[in-house]
């Protein structure tokens, strides 16, 4: 099955391609392409790094400012990702009041297409409290999520996210927002744990 904005909702939903379907996987046609698509790539007919997008959001959120924290919606990103040849997809969740559940539902979509994702846990630094390492815990065991999501629109980076990250040895995508001073202090505290920082440390642009 491929992945695009017209079979998307369908094949999501669990019950497959919608009736009628006209998507290139059920009618056997062909999209014209400008890079070869993921699943060519893992096919081997192109030798070249695969291409990874290791910074997606995934889901419903529950407040009602954005789409980072309303719904984070694949369908259109999808399509642009095959078109550029995007192999594979990193997946955490929106802004969410209860990262547990969240996460769940990202597991879920990594799970029905490993091929496709993977994940990273998403955990609020202050609200999680004392639990950080039980979430990371059932999102690495349980899921097979691969590393952490934080955010300092939740909260700043705190030594509960990074010692849980040293302890099972995961990457930390962190989102200082434009506390670039920050980086040098918990890189140091803790050089085991590699550290991802998205938007060049500052996202100023307008998502509009």
């Amino acid at each position: 099955m491929a992945f695009y904005t017209d079979t998307l909702r369908g094949c999501m939903s669990g019950t497959g391609h919608p009736l009628a379907c006209r998507c290139p996987a059920c009618s056997g046609s062909a999209l014209v392409r400008r890079y070869p698509n993921w699943r060519e790539r893992r096919q081997g007919r192109l030798r070249q790094a695969p291409v990874i997008d290791a910074h997606c959001h995934y889901g419903p959120g529950d407040g009602m400012n954005g789409p980072w924290d309303t719904r984070a919606d694949l369908s259109k990103f999808l399509r642009w990702a095959d078109e550029a040849g995007i192999e594979k997809v990193n997946l955490f969740a929106a802004f969410h009041s209860d990262y547990r559940t969240a996460n769940r539902i990202v597991a879920q979509l990594v799970r029905r297409y490993p091929e496709r994702f993977s994940g990273f846990a998403f955990v609020h630094a202050a609200r999680d409290q004392g639990r950080i390492r039980d979430l990371v815990r059932e999102a690495v065991e349980e899921h097979g999520f691969r590393g952490i999501k934080a955010h300092r629109h939740d909260a700043d980076l705190t030594r509960e996210v990074c010692g849980t990250a040293r302890a099972y040895r995961l990457p930390v995508l962190y989102d200082v927002m434009g506390n670039v001073t920050a980086i040098e202090l918990f890189a140091t505290e803790y050089p085991e744990v590699n550290f991802i920082i998205p938007h060049l440390g500052s996202f100023a642009d307008d998502w509009k």
